[in-house]
């Protein structure tokens, strides 16, 4: 097995035609219409919900005016947001041209910004410009290094490898057993940046949500 790195830029910017096939907790949920909503025990959106659910975590709304959504699907998630938060300012910013005419079309009532790029490539005087960065169901959409050594290999190395060994050596991360394992690497570049930023965020992913504060 050969260390690779897996991405899917190629996809979500060439490819990609809707989220009709993805069933996501927010797309799930949208239409009240939807069997789902029924059994919830509040009937509400996604973003309505997740609102609610973190809001002790979050910054004070009152603190909070430029927000950034990565990778915002067809903008529900932030329609919510902006609709029970009219003062935020939203940037909206997605690898996919396609999804981000939809973005344009759901969140036209509000005042939102629309960006075409990799959140990977921003730089932190970028990230440091918001109070809250939002990430929604994104975190198979990093870049994963697959079929990673678990022993250091002798000899120069593949500068991306080299970047991934580096990531855990940082941040003393455990090594699976067997020969090989797979990291989400972009995920933990993704968080790191955050952090160095000190900007606070929520990055959610299908099965867990974490949120965190820059500490005083």
């Amino acid at each position: 097995m050969t260390f690779r790195m897996n991405r899917t830029e190629p996809y979500h910017v060439h490819q990609i035609e809707s989220l009709g096939w993805e069933q996501t907790v927010c797309n799930a949920i949208e239409e009240d219409s939807n069997p789902i909503r029924r059994i919830l025990r509040i009937n509400d959106t996604y973003g309505n919900l997740l609102l609610d659910f973190l809001s002790p975590y979050l910054p004070a709304p009152q603190t909070v005016v430029r927000v950034l959504e990565v990778g915002g699907g067809y903008g529900y998630l932030m329609r919510d947001f902006l609709g029970r938060n009219p003062a935020w300012q939203a940037t909206m910013l997605d690898l996919s041209p396609v999804l981000l005419e939809r973005q344009k079309e759901t969140l036209a009532p509000f005042s939102a910004r629309f960006l075409c790029g990799d959140f990977l490539e921003t730089s932190p005087d970028f990230l440091a410009m918001f109070e809250l960065v939002v990430m929604n169901e994104i975190l198979g959409d990093f870049p994963t290094a697959c079929d990673v050594p678990a022993e250091r290999p002798p000899g120069p190395q593949d500068s991306r490898l080299a970047r991934v060994l580096e990531l855990i050596r940082k941040f003393d991360l455990p090594i699976p057993s067997g020969e090989t394992f797979n990291l989400n690497a972009g995920a933990i570049e993704a968080v790191d940046a955050l952090c160095q930023a000190e900007v606070p965020f929520i990055f959610l992913s299908e099965h867990r949500c974490e949120s965190r504060a820059p500490r005083d």
